[in-house]
């Protein structure tokens, strides 16, 4: 990943998470893994807090290799249909004890969706106090959430209108590609969104226009990226679209005519249309 990193580092920035999937603690070696990966050089400290024997503990460690290292961290978070076991509060406080406000980003965190309206604004007020980013991750968690209901099955994303108006930035994303997670797909935010309109309650026109800055801004925001967006001084990242209003970018799917990479032109596509009348 470091290699293909600096291979292509003039068409994508690529972030390099060292991510404990199948937990730390449990398997031994991982934690001197985890050290050897940020020593090679990878970006961000990841963590899986739910997939170890004690998901403080892991949390602890993801914080001080992060701490020690001065790096960000991403954590898949409280992934389950239910309400038990959330760690996101330890997560939160955690991260106003060390400073890291702006600096950690939580994935999935769809258990949130099964807490009472009072627990849910109590975690969203700590997530906003901490500058926590969530990630929205619809076609993985709408994909696994929920294989128990047997009726009237849940939709187990976390509640993003809540998140947004509660001061959370909140962000859409892709979990996985074509695996077992998520066995579909083709890394297409725009797709993504399309997914995240009626699932995640969307649609009316105020909320649209929330949406965009979702793939934009707000994951800008979370990757802490300074020189983004449309102004003078800004990296040229760009996607020219086939479109008319920016409102109609996620519903038209418009082709994507051009692709820039602070400023130089690494991907075209041609479009014709034809009309029979």
């Amino acid at each position: 990943m470091l290699e293909l990193r600096g291979q292509f580092r003039e068409v994508i920035d690529i972030q390099v998470v060292a991510f404990p999937q199948e937990g730390i603690l449990k398997l031994p070696g991982m934690q001197a893994m985890m050290a050897q990966a940020m020593e090679m050089g990878a970006d961000v400290v990841g963590g899986i807090p739910y997939n170890d024997v004690s998901p403080l503990e892991h949390i602890d460690f993801v914080f001080g290799l992060a701490k020690r290292y001065g790096k960000d961290i991403d954590l898949h978070q409280d992934f389950a249909d239910d309400a038990e076991h959330m760690t996101i509060k330890y997560v939160a406080r955690r991260t106003i004890a060390e400073g890291y406000h702006g600096r950690v980003c939580v994935g999935h965190l769809t258990n949130l969706a099964a807490a009472s309206p009072a627990r849910r604004a109590q975690v969203i007020a700590l997530l906003r106090e901490a500058d926590i980013s969530v990630m929205c991750l619809p076609a993985t968690d709408l994909h696994l959430g929920a294989r128990g209901d047997s009726h009237n099955v849940r939709r187990t994303l976390t509640p993003v209108r809540a998140l947004r108006d509660g001061g959370v930035t909140v962000c859409l994303a892709t979990n996985n590609i074509r695996n077992a997670f998520t066995p579909y797909g083709t890394g297409d935010l725009l797709h993504i969104a399309q997914l995240a309109i009626p699932a995640c309650h969307l649609g009316g026109a105020d909320d649209q226009a929330t949406v965009l800055s979702m793939l934009t801004t707000n994951p800008a925001k979370a990757m802490g990226l300074k020189r983004h967006g449309l102004a003078v001084g800004n990296d040229a990242d760009l996607v020219m679209v086939d479109c008319r209003a920016v409102a109609d970018v996620i519903l038209d799917l418009p082709t994507r005519l051009m692709v820039l990479k602070r400023g130089k032109v690494v991907a075209t596509a041609e479009h014709r249309r034809s009309v029979a009348c």
